[in-house]
């Protein structure tokens, strides 16, 4: 999305949010024996303590929450250009948190990433 002419910054923002989401959700679902606290504002709360900067990825899935809400139900939105830096920004936090999230479930012993 970042890569169309123009950018799709709003579609970014909602999809870097899953990314890091989803990312989550694996981890706590594999640490949680199966369940994975589907809901968007009880996922948070789950991340495990020994998880790599637990505070600080508790936090960021809240705010890239907070991110995508405003992108995609706003009733008076930015122009999408205005999206442009939230995008930028969760675009490597997406990353680096799916890359923390891949080696934390190795390092517990998850045979499936």
């Amino acid at each position: 999305m970042l890569q169309m002419d123009p950018p799709s910054y709003r579609d970014a923002v909602s999809r870097y949010y899953y990314a890091m989401y989803h990312a989550m959700r694996a981890v706590v679902f594999f640490v949680e024996a199966g369940d994975d606290y589907q809901p968007h504002s009880e996922l948070p709360k789950h991340t495990p303590n020994d998880f790599t900067d637990a505070a600080l990825w508790q936090n960021a899935l809240k705010d890239a929450r907070e991110r995508r809400n405003a992108a995609d139900y706003e009733p008076y939105p930015k122009t999408d250009s205005g999206l442009r830096k939230p995008a930028l920004a969760m675009r490597s936090q997406a990353a680096e948190l799916i890359g923390v999230s891949r080696a934390y479930l190795r390092a517990k012993g998850c045979q499936h990433v």
